[in-house]
């Protein structure tokens, strides 16, 4: 095993010390370590707080790959904690939690593994109370958990699953279908299958699985392109997303506007006009995104005639071949709530990601959503991906219509692109079944806002 730092030398820290060689043992107490490093000439043992960059050094944090955390404070974890990712980001920290209540906090400051004492004798006891094979998972509510404040009987979990246990504070709960669900609870699911981690997010509060687009790079062109910002800022705000929108000089007196906007739906946006050509601009703007923040390239489109667009369609295809990036074409128009959304279900190459933002786009939008599901008998992948979209939307109460599709797919899908022009559509880019030329129409002449996955 690589290296291993214990900062602690109580009980748990000497008993991990003994099991482990190449370890070494850090306490804030000087008679402690004195005492220590005489009764085990041969350990390894630093005196100072490791909550000080220097100790950790010093105790070679760089080439440590595990820091365990056994001290008497939660508080004092989170500091330790905190100090260790500053130096060393990659290392996994293991800590023991002594309040349930710390749960959260333990967890934004970097620490993979929390240990419970109370959790593990509740672990214990539903061991034997429920038969060998199922799974127990174990999810904190917090104050973004869909189900704080409701009852168990509301909340809706996937089948063969049940809340086994609920632990408050230092006591365990007997779950009744009555008992209301609060913040920092910890609650105990059985089930008798692998729990989706969708589900598991959904629960908890933790929607970046559901939703994972949080940074958003916005095109305003010219005044007509204002139209779409009520809908750009409704996501954003339901998101919890980021938003930077970029548009030309000449759209400068409208800063003001789009500041105001935004703070009516709570976000704050960075403005960044620019002069010369805005397309070109933005398309450099949109290729230097950072991948691991999750972005979302926002370019407003409509049909103006028969054949031209308000952006150059081939500067959108050229865009959207070019950036690895989701793409998400608003339709300028008064902005109305959505009715549904769309996505179609067809192979392998629908890898879940699709579905996973169908439900979190009809989550933000409170609305159900339909899939048509590509029907073939030599390949389920695509019922196996409808019942996937199915379980994370019971979580969150979104109803989902599902359509069979025997005949022409791309037919049968381009009939309901067009069948309501108030609904949001999700393209899979990847799909092997619809033809690019077919996508591309859909996203310059389709009435109806799209949603690129890539």
């Amino acid at each position: 095993m690589n290296k291993v730092i214990i900062v602690g030398a109580g009980d748990t820290g000497q008993a991990v010390k003994h099991r482990i060689r190449n370890s070494v043992l850090v306490d804030a107490d000087p008679g402690k370590v004195i005492m220590l490093s005489r009764e085990h000439p041969d350990w390894e043992i630093i005196g100072g707080d490791a909550s000080d960059p220097n100790v950790l050094i010093t105790a070679g944090i760089e080439d440590a790959e595990y820091l365990l955390i056994s001290t008497n404070k939660d508080y004092f974890a989170v500091k330790i904690a905190m100090t260790a990712k500053k130096l060393a980001d990659e290392i996994k920290i293991i800590s023991v939690l002594h309040d349930i209540k710390n749960f959260t906090d333990l967890r934004e400051a970097g620490i993979e593994h929390l240990i419970s004492p109370i959790s593990e004798t509740i672990d214990a006891i539903l061991g034997k109370l429920i038969p060998v094979g199922e799974n127990i998972t174990e999810i904190a509510i917090t104050q973004h958990s869909i189900a704080l404040g409701k009852s168990i009987l509301e909340v809706k979990l996937p089948q063969d699953t049940i809340i086994g246990a609920v632990l408050r504070g230092h006591h365990l709960i007997r779950p009744e279908s009555t008992t209301i669900l609060q913040k920092g609870d910890v609650i105990s699911l059985v089930s008798l299958g692998q729990l989706e981690a969708d589900v598991i997010d959904a629960i908890s509060g933790d929607h970046k699985t559901v939703v994972p687009l949080d940074n958003f790079l916005c095109l305003l062109k010219d005044e007509g392109d204002l139209m779409i910002l009520d809908e750009v800022l409704h996501l954003a705000s339901r998101s919890v997303a980021k938003c930077r929108i970029i548009f030309p000089d000449s759209l400068i007196g409208s800063r003001e506007a789009i500041e105001k906007k935004a703070q009516e739906h709570g976000i704050d946006v960075v403005c960044e006009s620019y002069m010369g050509n805005i397309l070109e601009k933005f398309s450099k703007l949109a290729r230097e995104m950072d991948p691991a923040s999750n972005p979302l390239i926002i370019l407003p489109q409509r049909k103006l005639s028969l054949l031209k667009y308000h952006l150059p369609a081939k500067y959108i295809e050229n865009l959207v071949t070019e950036v690895p990036f989701p793409f998400y074409i608003p339709k300028s128009r008064q902005y109305k709530k959505f009715e549904r959304v769309l996505h179609f279900i067809t192979d392998k190459h629908h890898d879940g990601l699709c579905a996973s933002c169908a439900v979190g786009m009809a989550r933000v939008n409170d609305v159900p959503i339909k899939s048509l599901v590509l029907h073939n008998p030599e390949n389920t992948y695509a019922e196996e991906i409808l019942i996937h979209t199915k379980r994370i939307a019971k979580v969150y109460g979104i109803e989902v219509e599902e359509e069979v599709i025997e005949g022409n797919p791309t037919l049968e899908f381009i009939q309901d692109v067009r069948s309501t022009a108030n609904q949001l559509v999700i393209i899979n880019w990847e799909c092997t079944i619809m033809r690019r030329d077919i996508m591309r129409k859909i996203m310059n002449e389709a009435n109806a806002s799209v949603l690129l996955m890539k």
